[in-house]
């Protein structure tokens, strides 16, 4: 018996639904004005990170950075995008 009336197969799948709402996340947050933290585009093997990284203090200021990131995000993001 099925429970549901639509064919499954007319429904997107979540991998779709997720990039759909990833996607307008991404437009809105392009186009705001509330300035999101920056990540670095340097790679490590360009010296990006690697000498923060290799220490503990190092290692703490990138745990918080990222913390304090989403944070901002969550908070920036319009409750229908969430």
């Amino acid at each position: 018996m099925r429970w549901h009336t639509h064919d499954p197969f007319d429904l997107p799948s979540r991998g779709e639904m997720a990039r759909r709402l990833h996607s307008e996340w991404l437009t809105w947050a392009l186009g705001a004005d509330d300035r999101f933290p920056r990540i670095p585009r340097q790679a490590v093997r360009d010296g990006g990170y690697e000498s923060l990284l290799a220490t503990p203090r190092g290692r703490r200021v990138c745990e918080r950075w990222w913390r304090r990131a989403l944070a901002v995000v969550d908070r920036l993001t319009p409750e229908r995008l969430r």
